[in-house]
């Protein structure tokens, strides 16, 4: 725990005085990452994999049941057979699912993220930072030698909307000015998405009630932060390795 002195001393590019500030709670292990390098990385690596098969350009129209067992999903481009299929649509999994005969809590949150320049000469944000009265996240990027500052957050109740609101832009934007010495000439790369939220927040990870489908979704807004640990309990689950510790607390049906 740190004190508002503290804190400004720890991240010189907030734009705050001391008395603007309660305290702040610092945890050293935590880390900040760019996800959309994690993920050319990881496509890179896969596709010199020869058991991996990309089928790209295609609407997924819906389950193919036969026994009560899910044998193909059948696309706009033909059907796609395996012996196991795992859902992992994010926001639109819980309408895959009613298709197959079941209820999955999966909502979808509209949340909003601008990634910014820092103003010239000003110091280079070192942390990841949570406003917890605005729910804002502030986090660092490197991205081709530079510096940029993402910014994260809004919840909307949204159902399959994805156009951007230049309102809730804005809000993002004046509220950065604030706390960060931001280029606010500058321009503003501006993104939204629906978030897959369950009603706990934890995420569904475990076999679905139809055979065949394992469930690994419902991150809500930490799908990359929960995405590497929770492939390997799927991987695990699906290979019928001994049980996970504390895998009943993402199954479908909650342990008590």
């Amino acid at each position: 725990m740190l004190t508002p002195v503290e804190c400004l001393a720890l991240e010189p590019a907030l734009q705050l005085d001391a008395s603007e500030l309660v305290g702040g709670i610092f945890t050293a292990s935590e880390q900040v990452g760019d996800c959309a390098a994690f993920c050319e990385g990881l496509t890179f690596r896969l596709r010199r994999q020869r058991n991996v098969e990309w089928l790209l350009g295609m609407d997924v129209i819906g389950p193919v049941r036969s026994g009560g067992r899910l044998v193909a999903v059948d696309t706009s481009k033909g059907q796609v057979q395996a012996d196991r299929f795992v859902l992992c649509m994010g926001a639109a999994s819980s309408t895959f699912a009613r298709a197959c005969g079941f209820y999955l809590p999966i909502y979808p949150l509209k949340g909003y993220s601008i990634t910014v320049a820092p103003a010239s000469g000003a110091p280079v944000l070192r942390h990841s930072v949570t406003d917890m009265e605005r729910k804002l996240v502030f986090a660092p990027l490197a991205r081709d030698a530079h510096t940029a500052i993402r910014i994260a957050g809004i919840a909307d109740l949204e159902r399959n909307n994805t156009t951007i609101d230049a309102r809730r832009v804005d809000i993002l934007r004046r509220a950065s000015a604030k706390l960060l010495c931001i280029d606010t000439a500058g321009d503003v790369e501006p993104w939204c998405g629906l978030r897959p939220m369950t009603p706990d927040s934890r995420p569904i990870i475990g076999w679905s009630p139809l055979d065949g489908l394992f469930i690994n979704s419902g991150h809500g807004m930490l799908g990359w932060t929960l995405a590497c640990g929770s492939a390997r309990m799927t991987a695990d689950m699906i290979d019928r390795k001994p049980s996970q510790s504390g895998a009943g607390a993402f199954a479908l049906r909650r342990a008590a």
